[in-house]
């Protein structure tokens, strides 16, 4: 044998010893994964997203392509997470759709996904207990804000915990069609240190009210990350606002316990005729 072909079977010898210390490492990670269910089976579920862990291994990496370990380490998230949050999911769309791909990616393929024919039936399905998180899409790379998602999520009382991105999908167009899609639980998430809150407010017709509001963020050093304003028509019962009378929705970075944003809503709520946040989540 020649010492090029010695030397090929050598490191394939290599590889199968490390393919079996990560099957190893992952059969630990399972195991692990299954205790903390045993061990949080009485408590209500609550979905724990931490990007920044994420983000901080794909960087310890060197050789392997970041793009592919960030991958990996999603689907070993996702995977984990059913075992050790298994809880029934609903998403809003057709079974195989984008929506349905989101709910897999951050569930993981083995978790107990139900579709449901739009987002108010899903988050019908949260309110009423019969599922423990919704997916439902919350922007679209096109048209932006999803305004009926947001419209039915101010008629309920869930809250937004955590968001994905669709997966690129065959056959399912460019990039320009991705979704964004919101999870939707009952319970508030909490701080992860990357989190973004959701909020919607009207204010009074007259010069300078809205002003006054986005103030209120500038002066306690919150970035705003967007602000966008939609009718409130159909919620005109619900909400006791006259017609024509738009909503603003608006995404600011932190998290809704951070103490500016304390201060900050104390003082958005005296200005406002209406305010509801909508939940705070990891980007």
């Amino acid at each position: 044998m020649s010492d090029r072909k010695r030397a090929s079977v050598e490191l394939l010898q290599q590889v199968a010893k490390l393919d079996a210390q990560i099957l190893a490492a992952l059969d630990n990670r399972a195991r692990i994964s299954r205790k903390l269910r045993e061990l949080r089976a009485d408590d209500a579920p609550q979905l724990r997203s931490d990007p920044g862990a994420l983000h901080e291994l794909v960087a310890r990496g060197h050789d392997m392509p970041a793009e592919s370990l960030e991958a990996i380490f999603r689907e070993i998230f996702a995977a984990c997470l059913a075992l050790e949050l298994p809880v029934k999911v609903v998403y809003a769309g057709a079974e195989g759709g984008l929506a349905h791909e989101a709910a897999r990616a951050r569930f993981g393929k083995t978790a107990d996904l139900t579709s449901v024919e739009g987002t108010p039936a899903a988050l019908e399905e949260v309110a009423r207990r019969r599922a423990e998180f919704a997916v439902v899409p919350i922007e679209t790379k096109l048209e932006g804000i999803v305004q009926p998602t947001i419209l039915a999520l101010v008629a309920t009382d869930l809250k937004i915990v955590s968001a994905v991105e669709s997966p690129s999908k065959p056959g399912v167009g460019d990039a320009s069609e991705r979704v964004r899609y919101a999870i939707v639980g009952a319970r508030p998430s909490s701080r992860t240190g990357e989190d973004v809150t959701a909020l919607v407010f009207n204010v009074a017709d007259t010069p300078g009210a809205l002003l006054d509001v986005l103030r209120q963020f500038a002066e306690r050093g919150v970035n705003l990350l967007r602000i966008q304003s939609q009718p409130a028509q159909p919620l005109q019962s619900t909400l006791l606002v006259d017609a024509w009378t738009y909503l603003f929705f608006v995404e600011v970075a932190g998290h809704t316990t951070d103490r500016p944003l304390v201060t900050a809503f104390e003082e958005v709520k005296r200005l406002t005729k209406f305010f509801k946040v909508l939940g705070s989540y990891s980007v």
